[in-house]
Order: C-alpha cells, then structure tokens, then sequence
C-alpha cells in the first residue's frame, strides 16, 4: 500500500498546474467595477430600509408616550384611593403633572389647581416630536381627575406627532383608563 501512495504523489507532481490558478498576478483586492456593483445594490437596500426604521422610531415614541400616560393615570387613580383625596392630572402641550388636591398648607381643596403645599405626584414631559393636542382633549380647563373613590370624569386626551399621526388614551366616569 505504501508503494501504490508513493507512485500516486510522483505522478502528481508531474501535472503541470499554471500559475494564474496558484497566483493572481498583477490583481489585488475588486475591479472598480465590482465595487461599484456591490455599492449600488447597498444603496438600493438603504433607501429601502432607512425610511421604515424612521417610521418606526417615530410610532414607537408615541406608542411609548401614550403607555406612559396610561400608566400614569392608573397611578393617580390608585392614589386617589389611598390617599382618600382627589388626584388631578393637568395637561400641557408639552406634559402632564399629578398632584393630591387635599387644600394641604392653605390650599384650597379640590380646586384643581396645585397651590399651597399639595404633594406633586409626578411632572411629566413628552418627549421631542410629541404634544398634547389642547384642542382635541375634551377635559374641562384640561385637567382630569380622580376622587377617592377612584371615579373619573369621562374623557380623552390626544397625543401627537410631527408626523401627525395620534394616540387617544380615554377615562371614563368608572375610572377605567384606556388606549384606543
């Protein structure tokens, strides 16, 4: 067996194999052509892609802008509760703030308006890109709130993009909180 290997490798090694197979000579790295090829096809998958992405950045923001303010409102709600008082979310355009109506510290209690030393609950502002749409939530003087019974006013407040695309979060007089 060992005869039948050698003459194997020795006859082998008499075919002529050319050196353009072992080595390029003179070529190193694409043609111009190659690459500009190469170049295109990435150009044509960008400019298919980048605008979903943005897309989808900017509807995530409101989708996670909108969770937010759910979230938020639950949160009043329960405070409300607790705390056997009335909760109030005032809306901005540019944010929301949470605070107990109690009349604490020469308040004036369920005024809706945050004076004397009433706890601030939470101060939220959205982030850029979103607004409260003023004109399209329907709370008297923009303000919802929670008694402690954790009842609500019925109503909506929207959240807008630059794109104009909205997210509608809901209470009604029950005190459930939902997005549409």
């Amino acid at each position: 067996m060992m005869m039948n290997r050698n003459r194997l490798q020795s006859k082998l090694k008499r075919i002529p194999i050319p050196d353009e197979v072992l080595t390029r000579h003179g070529q190193s790295g694409f043609t111009l052509l190659e690459l500009m090829v190469t170049m295109s096809i990435f150009a044509i998958i960008c400019a298919i892609a980048v605008p979903n992405v943005v897309q989808y950045r900017t509807r995530a923001k409101l989708r996670g802008a909108a969770a937010a303010l759910r979230a938020n409102l639950e949160m009043a709600k329960g405070r409300a509760i607790r705390e056997r008082s009335t909760v109030v979310v005032q809306f901005t355009a540019a944010g929301y703030s949470i605070f107990v109506d109690d009349g604490a510290g020469g308040g004036i209690k369920n005024n809706q308006v945050r004076d004397g030393t009433e706890l601030l609950i939470a101060s939220q502002q959205l982030i850029n890109g979103l607004q409260i749409d003023l004109a399209a939530t329907d709370y008297a003087n923009d303000r919802n709130q929670f008694d402690s019974r954790g009842r609500s006013q019925n109503g909506q407040v929207v959240i807008q993009n630059t794109r104009g695309d909205s997210s509608t979060i809901t209470t009604n007089i029950s005190g459930r909180v939902r997005i549409l």
